[in-house]
């Protein structure tokens, strides 16, 4: 239970007044403050949430470099002679394979 008498003048009658008072339950969490703490607490989430930020975007640079450095290893390889004669092998064997189920 709540005791109205505690409440600031005017809160209950505001709250009866919104249009879903009686459709909605409102739940509030009401704290003694000067005013000074709100900003410290959001400014120290945004500090935590920019540090995050960059961290991920860091993350995201490496993964970038390594792909890029993966995708031109794998073109080098695939530009070997080696690499060139066992796909054409490949490509004979899966020829090979596909003619002997069509049978």
């Amino acid at each position: 239970e709540i005791d109205v008498a505690g409440l600031p003048a005017g809160v209950v009658e505001w709250v009866r007044a919104q249009p879903d008072a009686e459709a909605y339950q409102f739940v509030l969490r009401a704290v003694h403050d000067d005013g000074a703490a709100v900003p410290d607490v959001l400014r120290a989430e945004r500090d935590e949430l920019r540090r995050r930020l960059a961290d991920v975007q860091a993350l995201n640079v490496d993964l970038a470099a390594q792909r890029d450095a993966a995708r031109r290893d794998l073109e080098t390889m695939r530009a070997t002679r080696g690499w060139r004669a066992v796909e054409r092998m490949r490509l004979m064997v899966r020829g090979r394979r596909q003619a002997g189920s069509a049978r």
